[in-house]
């Protein structure tokens, strides 16, 4: 039970965020839930005890305030690889995996290298 997890709803029952899920502990959807936050919406078959209760365990749970989303994605390097599909913009090859591959061709060009711009992401690390 220690590793359960809740899913995160908008007040519209959309997700917060898609990648990743909004996800929070158990314990912190309890604690939500009994400071009136969020609405259970689904529950796990496990129950939590206490000495005088036993409650399920939320699985899905939805704010009852809405959170207005940022209409632009953040500029990070892990963005810009999903926007590319974690391939490399010049030469089509994939990265070894999420996270592996390098934005050095931006660099290579402030050091008298090839023609490239900083927000793709080349397939190896360092030059």
């Amino acid at each position: 039970m220690m590793d359960l997890q809740t899913l995160v709803l908008n007040a519209d029952y959309r997700p917060l965020s898609y990648n990743p899920l909004s996800l929070w502990s158990w314990k912190d959807a309890f604690t939500a839930l009994f400071l009136d936050r969020v609405t259970l919406v689904a529950s796990y078959d496990v129950e939590a005890r206490s000495p005088s209760r036993a409650l399920k365990v939320p699985s899905v749970v939805a704010l009852k305030n809405y959170v207005t989303l940022a209409r632009s994605p953040a500029f990070t390097r892990y963005n810009i690889y999903l926007r590319d599909g974690f391939a490399c913009q010049y030469c089509g090859l994939r990265l070894p995996g999420p996270g592996r591959g390098s934005a050095d061709r931006g660099w290579r060009r402030a050091r008298r290298g090839g023609a490239a711009e900083a927000s793709a992401p080349a397939p190896g690390r360092g030059p």
